[in-house]
């Protein structure tokens, strides 16, 4: 469990919700960023720069992407085979689309610009599922917007990941638990950091690498692994 309050990485909530865009996705990977420039203390960007050379961020990066190169290749499989699909609105409007290749992102820019951009995750046959995510099989298909239950909290998912990443940059921690809190209350993040505590100084470089993580505009990409290789 975590050597520091939780409350005091929730406390840093805020400034993520604030600066992170709506869009959801599992599976966060983030390359390594510039150093953080605008840092209050002159500190986080220090620490920012350390991050992107430790061995273990460097290990998590390459592992990352060679799984999720064969798992890309696995879907670019199952596409090439160009099997049509039928997507069916909750209205009854029926959209065609091609198994493993059209996303939920695609069929709300069909619909209206103005839905692909208020998006926050959609619903295929009930079960939740990213924007971005290749839709499998004919199915129903529902989109969720920010006001939606279900769109808060994958907004506040994604928050919680971009607070993760700071948190490591800042602390140079291990996260533990985190996401959202019950009943859209915010978000946290648990982390491992020995002797460490976090304090209402630490806010401002949170906020500051947090902002840079937004600037950056990391892509969200979802991957699927067994346990044992996520652990």
């Amino acid at each position: 469990m975590s050597d520091a309050p939780a409350a005091a990485a929730a406390a840093a909530a805020p400034a993520a919700a604030e600066a992170a865009a709506p869009k959801p996705a599992k599976g966060a990977k983030g390359k390594a960023a510039e150093p953080a420039k605008d840092a209050a203390s002159g500190s986080a960007g220090k620490r920012v720069e350390d991050f992107a050379v430790r061995e273990f961020v460097r290990y998590r990066i390459d592992l990352f992407d060679r799984l999720y190169a064969e798992e890309q290749a696995a879907i670019e499989a199952e596409a090439a085979e160009n099997r049509p699909i039928t997507i069916t609105l909750p209205t009854g409007r029926e959209v065609p689309g091609v198994a493993w290749k059209t996303t939920p992102l695609d069929i709300a820019g069909v619909i209206a610009k103005s839905l692909a951009e208020s998006a926050c995750v959609a619903l295929v046959n009930g079960e939740q599922w990213d924007l971005t995510r290749p839709l499998e099989d004919p199915c129903s298909l529902e989109l969720l917007k920010f006001d939606h239950e279900l769109g808060l909290r994958t907004f506040l998912h994604t928050s919680a990941h971009v607070l993760g990443e700071a948190m490591e940059r800042v602390f140079n921690c291990k996260l533990c638990v985190g996401p959202p809190l019950p009943k859209d209350q915010g978000f946290f993040y648990e982390a491992q950091m020995g002797d460490r505590t976090v304090s209402a100084e630490d806010y401002a470089d949170l906020h500051n690498v947090v902002k840079k993580i937004v600037h950056d505009k990391q892509v969200f990409q979802r991957l699927a692994v067994p346990k044992d290789v996520a652990l």
